[in-house]
């Protein structure tokens, strides 16, 4: 029994544990998807002390069948790619998911305001006639127009402001 405890005693057992950072990253629409690829990375402690530069390798593409041709920077969505980390030193890898997030964070563009002219009593035309705007990504048919014309007095002479409000499907606003 003595000789099974002192072959424990000179065991010393490790905890070793990996942890992943910027698992989530923003991709701007339309971007190189090469040039987001080496922002996650992987840290490897041992007995919760940080290894600093230890003999790492990084799998990114092809991993649990998830390769980075997937990606789309044209298509504003959420892409899941698989990153494997390798210590070799250690022994140890793990496998990580990564979601890059395809954003269209340019609001639309108003190319044109009409103005109006309008004899005392005259009701509002359509405020929307005479309107153009268009967006980077989305179709006129998912923009969303919105005209605030409360401040306008039909029974008064005056200039009176039309407030215009454009927002795309990704909820950016130009007013």
């Amino acid at each position: 029994m003595s000789f099974l405890l002192s072959i424990f005693t000179f065991i010393n057992i490790l905890t070793i544990r990996i942890e992943w950072f910027y698992t989530e990253i923003i991709v701007q629409l339309g971007d190189n998807i090469e040039h987001y690829l080496m922002i996650p990375e992987a840290k490897l402690y041992v007995d919760d002390v940080w290894i600093e530069n230890p003999l790492v390798f990084y799998e990114r593409d092809g991993v649990e069948r998830t390769f980075k041709s997937t990606i789309n920077t044209n298509v504003t969505r959420d892409y899941i790619l698989k990153y494997r980390v390798t210590f070799s030193a250690y022994y140890v890898s793990s496998v990580q998911s990564i979601t890059f997030k395809v954003v269209d964070e340019i609001p639309p563009i108003i190319d044109q305001l009409p103005s109006f002219l309008l004899p005392v009593g005259q009701k509002l035309p359509l405020l929307s006639e005479g309107l153009f705007y268009h967006d980077n990504y989305d179709s006129i048919l998912n923009i969303s127009v919105s005209i605030d014309s409360s401040s306008v007095v039909l029974t008064r002479t005056g200039t009176y402001p039309i407030i215009y409000q454009i927002r795309d499907g990704s909820g950016n606003l130009t007013r």
